[in-house]
């Protein structure tokens, strides 16, 4: 049990109300928290000057920031009071869910303020929406975590009631003093219960991002979880609450309530390795990475996984984690995480070797690993694509063993509503389980490709890259020829079977209104191919993108200009299409273009399963 906060004085100040008022957290026996009003809470956590920065951030005047800005904000810090933000991980301590909070406000205005929203849209547009998409950042940021004070912690008044943002406002309550109490944390209900506090944001704000639908959509998908939803507002929000977060895993667990219960190990444990992998902190799918993912399952370099996870409790005060790696890897797989070998051990021998089409990287490795199942590891809406290599287990003999014979669930991976279950792009009724598929399908491409040049060679036509007219080489992402580059490179895909067409995780789909390339896989595959994002530069103006993301919105901003992509009836270059199968409609989205830019001749037979959302802007 941790010590206590110093104990409440009984000689404590009250206001006129009987309220006791504090000087100081020292102050408080967690016990006997005293109820207080938001100019309390914010002098006492000495936030101050955090308001005033974000005053600055929203760029309107005093009379619209007091009707849209304050009003929230002080709903939101007088519903929170002094609750932690989480019971052990970080600002875990009296008045850290309103710290954070403006933590998060703060540094998702500032990342808002250097782009220009919606994206893709006209100037004028931008210039219209400019304060409407601000707000909306604005709201995302205040109630991202706002569920917490349902799921995560109520609290008990003194007058015997539980009480939770949903009731009456705190200060009219007969109440002076709670205590908080710990639920069971659940990250599914946590999300989804901060949808349910909108009433938090005033009247006249909801009003006004109701009159947006894109604006509206992104911030409730983004509160409700929906992550192929929540579009570049979500985008904005999720890497203002990693920087608050990463910022303060340093603060020692002492200064955790004594109520709040105790964290199993392996709890702790698995919670460790998902931050490092969320964080590129174990790195996945390169050379001199320390995870792999393949069919389903992910593979992590035992020694790695064992040091970093270590390092990271430690640095965040923990002093009971086993020292031997070998106890880890038990505690992993006596609780069912860890998968055990045919011959029930915790470590795999596994061969990962991964040959570029341009033999700038090649490499061959065997390490002793850990396997899991990657479900368990990531978020199933933002789990990492298959490694595009060769992953192979290897058995006490050396011989390879099927790693690739594993039956996976077939989802559409880009933008599908939910999780749990998805339509088929192939015949819209649920597909429960779909043909195997195998890293090893994925690495042969190269030999694929190498053996259709042969073959055509053979039979007297010209090679591939000729009848294509793809490009011997791009060594640039600012390339002038980079679209033309990009369309042949998608020619030479169909021709070769690299690139499908209507199937389930398919880049591309023929529908009625032209071909519709899903985004942003296609895009990202393509500066993979080629290892264009390696050549972006001045990526340092860009602190908030990977050099991946920048590249493959650069080829997105050069086809958009290209004119050669078929615009939404909004003027947006996205198109949403529904999936309409037998027990439920997900949504898939991407660019349209037109059939002829890709095929000479007709194209496939349309996808029946696709309907367009978005409507198609009528040619002037």
């Amino acid at each position: 049990m941790l010590k206590k906060l110093m104990t409440f004085s009984k000689s404590l100040p009250q206001d006129k109300s009987g309220r006791e008022l504090t000087q100081s957290l020292n102050d408080i026996d967690e016990s006997r928290i005293p109820i207080l009003s938001y100019d309390e809470i914010i002098k006492l956590l000495n936030q101050s000057n955090k308001l005033s920065q974000i005053k600055s951030l929203t760029g309107i005047n005093d009379r619209h920031y007091t009707l849209l800005y304050e009003s929230a904000l002080k709903s939101f810090v007088q519903a929170a009071q002094l609750t932690p933000a989480s019971a052990s991980y970080h600002h875990s301590w009296l008045g850290g869910l309103v710290i954070h909070t403006l933590e998060v406000v703060e540094i998702a205005l500032r990342i808002r303020k250097s782009k220009q929203l919606p994206t893709s849209a006209d100037p004028e547009q931008i210039a219209d929406e400019e304060h409407q998409w601000t707000y909306g950042v604005f709201c995302a940021a205040l109630l991202h975590d706002a569920g917490k004070m349902i799921s995560s912690t109520v609290l008990e008044l003194n007058t015997g009631i539980i009480w939770t943002p949903h009731d009456n406002s705190l200060l009219e309550s007969n109440a002076t003093n709670y205590s908080i109490r710990f639920l069971k944390p659940s990250y599914d209900l946590q999300k989804k219960s901060s949808s349910t506090l909108w009433h938090l944001i005033p009247g006249v704000g909801r009003s006004w991002l109701v009159n947006n639908d894109e604006i509206l959509n992104q911030v409730m998908s983004w509160l409700y979880g929906l992550h192929y939803d929540y579009g570049v507002i979500g985008e904005i929000i999720r890497e203002a609450d990693m920087q608050s977060t990463g910022e303060n895993l340093g603060i020692n667990t002492s200064k955790r309530l004594s109520s709040a219960p105790g964290i199993p190990l392996i709890e702790r444990l698995m919670t460790a390795l998902r931050y490092l992998l969320e964080n590129d902190k174990i790195r996945l799918n390169r050379n001199g990475a320390g995870a792999w993912t393949c069919g389903g399952f992910t593979y992590l370099i035992c020694g790695t996984a064992a040091k970093l996870v270590l390092e990271h409790l430690r640095q965040l005060g923990a002093s009971d984690i086993p020292n031997d790696n070998s106890r880890l890897f038990d505690i992993w797989q006596d609780n069912g995480f860890a998968l055990p070998t045919p011959s029930g051990k915790a470590i795999w021998n596994v061969k990962v070797s991964h040959q570029s089409k341009d033999d700038s990287e090649c490499y061959e490795h065997k390490f002793t690993m850990l396997k899991f199942k990657t479900n368990t590891l990531f978020h199933p809406k933002i789990s990492p694509e298959d490694f595009q290599g060769k992953l192979i287990e290897l058995n006490d003999e050396d011989q390879t063993s099927a790693t690739t014979n594993n039956k996976t669930t077939a989802t559409v991976t880009d933008n599908t509503e939910t999780p749990e279950q998805t339509d088929s792009l192939e015949t819209g009724t649920t597909n429960h389980e779909a043909e195997t598929n195998s890293c090893s399908d994925v690495i042969d491409i190269d030999s694929i490709i190498q053996d259709a040049t042969d073959q055509l060679d053979n039979d007297g036509c010209h090679s591939i890259s000729e009848i294509s007219n793809t490009p011997k080489s791009i060594n640039t992402i600012y390339d002038a020829n980079l679209i033309d580059h990009f369309i042949s490179w998608i020619k030479l895909g169909l021709k070769n079977g690299r690139i499908q067409v209507n199937k389930n995780n398919a880049m591309i789909h023929i529908v009625k209104e032209g071909l519709l390339l899903v985004s942003p896989r296609i895009f990202q595959k393509y500066i993979e191919d080629y290892n264009l994002a390696e050549t972006v530069e001045d990526i340092e103006k860009q602190p908030s993108e990977t050099k991946e993301k920048r590249a493959f919105k650069l080829v997105q901003k050069k086809l958009e200009k290209s004119k050669l992509n078929i615009k939404a009836k909004n003027k947006m270059n996205i198109h949403m299409y529904k999936i309409n199968g037998q027990n439920k409609t997900s949504k898939i989205r991407g660019f349209l273009v037109p059939s002829s830019l890709i095929y000479d001749g007709e194209p496939p037979a349309i996808n029946p399963v696709l309907e367009n959302i978005t409507g198609i802007l009528d040619s002037d």
